[in-house]
């Protein structure tokens, strides 16, 4: 039985042809926004006392220090599930996908948000 023939290597994100897979940029920008957001997220807290509860902040510096670290830990996680709705929203309508992919996004870190404020009260 012969075997089929076997494809030419390709660069990550990219297709036989040279065409580039769709969401590679999402991936990308997703990538740095948590890479941004750890660097934000070392810097607020390398003064910050490693007592329990709020650490001592108020509601507000609580809750920004909560959604920087939450974005860098868990955009990184979110960017396969963005790139396959990029890719089925672009199937229906292209019209808008890089606005409804930054909605996913920010519902996503919303939920994050909102957990947040039950961790404070």
């Amino acid at each position: 039985m012969a075997s089929a023939p076997s494809l030419p290597p390709t660069r990550a994100g990219a297709q036989p042809g040279g065409a580039r897979l769709p969401g590679v940029g999402v991936r990308v920008a997703l990538l740095l926004a948590a890479a941004l957001a750890w660097t934000l997220t070392v810097q607020r807290t390398a003064d910050m006392d490693p007592g329990p509860g709020t650490m001592g902040l108020g509601f507000a510096g609580f809750l920004g220090v909560w959604v920087t670290m939450m974005a860098a830990m868990m955009l990184p996680a979110v960017a396969p599930v963005a790139t396959m709705y990029l890719r089925g929203v672009r199937r229906t309508a292209a019209a808008g996908a890089s606005l409804r992919v930054a909605g996913l996004v920010a519902g996503y870190l919303a939920a994050w948000a909102a957990f947040g404020v039950a961790a404070y009260v």
